[in-house]
């Protein structure tokens, strides 16, 4: 009996061995053969799985660019791009490129995004910054709207911001309300500004008036006149025409059509035109002793167009007690 708890005694205590072994694997050495999951602290095992966390055969010792995502140090590789994701920051020299370094990115270059009809992944490597700033605006012009011409999709690379505007074509004076009798003091009716440069070679402009003239008993003749010059009532004048009225007439109709076009442009810019007023009445009682009463210039006036002008359509009766009322008057570019 007593040699028989003897050798219980010793299995008992060889198996307690065996098993604190496995449990606390020793500090000072030894081996820890198949283990698994986290392990710390000293373990002399051949291999081990994890290391706090972390797979030990993707970082330790790498042989091969991409074999692991960061280096122990004494490994015998260092880091390359591809190894490294996220915002690294690094104190020593294992890592050969770093994504981004306290959040910035120290690669990222000046965009060169190309801009076309169709979608491509490009062939760059380089990235750049989310509020980098992108050439997507220019700041060219848009181009005059010409009737006649066609459609076309352009070849710009550059996108129209929303606000931009077009040069056209169309009216650029009127009245809205009528004159007062206009007598034998140049009045102007009707007056249309232009930027610099707006006028180019062939831009032509379109005045249009109409209105009732009174008359008194030696009324002379009554002019009107398309002035282009910098000050009111002061420009060239490319076209006027000097008309006799009928005496002693009231509130009798007429109306005028004027065309003036510019031939040359430039600080010695040129323009020309043509006038026709027009009697609305009999040629014995109406405004006018003639029914058409017609001018063409057949020299050109000076017109610098590379500075801001007035076009002006104005009036003057041939005596203190004749005059016009200009119920309408129109300033219009027909071509620009």
């Amino acid at each position: 009996m007593t040699h028989l708890k003897q050798f219980l005694i010793l299995f008992v205590s060889i198996g307690a061995f065996v098993l604190l072994s496995q449990v606390n694997p020793p500090q000072g050495g030894g081996t820890c053969s198949a283990l698994g999951g986290d392990v710390t602290g000293t373990c002399a095992a051949s291999v081990v799985a994890k290391v706090n966390g972390v797979v030990v055969a993707n970082v330790v010792n790498a042989t091969a660019p991409g074999a692991g995502l960061a280096r122990f140090a004494g490994g015998t590789q260092t880091a390359t791009s591809a190894e490294l994701s996220g915002d690294v920051t690094t104190s020593g020299s294992n890592a050969t490129t770093v994504v981004r370094v306290n959040g910035t990115n120290p690669n990222a270059v000046t965009p060169a995004l190309v801009f076309g009809t169709s979608n491509g992944t490009g062939a760059s490597a380089t990235p750049f910054s989310s509020n980098a700033s992108v050439a997507l605006f220019n700041a060219t012009i848009a181009g005059v709207t010409t009737p006649l011409a066609l459609g076309t999709t352009g070849s710009a690379a550059f996108a129209a911001r929303q606000d931009h505007t077009h040069q056209s074509p169309g009216g650029c004076a009127s009245i809205t309300s009528a004159t007062g009798a206009i007598s034998n003091t140049e009045t102007q009716v009707a007056v249309c500004s232009m930027p610099a440069n707006f006028m180019q070679a062939g831009t032509t402009f379109h005045i249009h008036a109409g209105g009732n003239i009174t008359t008194s008993t030696t009324p002379g003749n009554d002019t009107f006149r398309i002035r282009i010059g910098t000050t009111t009532l002061t420009g060239n004048v490319p076209v006027s025409v000097a008309v006799p009225v009928n005496a002693s007439v009231t509130t009798q109709p007429f109306t005028l059509d004027a065309w003036v076009t510019v031939r040359t442009a430039g600080a010695g810019g040129t323009a020309i035109g043509d006038i026709q007023a027009f009697d609305g009445g009999s040629l014995t009682t109406g405004a006018f002793t003639l029914a058409d009463n017609g001018a063409v210039s057949t020299a050109t006036v000076v017109v610098d167009t590379t500075a801001t002008k007035l076009i002006e359509f104005t009036f003057i009766s041939g005596a203190s007690t004749s005059s016009a009322t200009f119920q309408t008057a129109v300033i219009t570019v027909v071509k620009m």
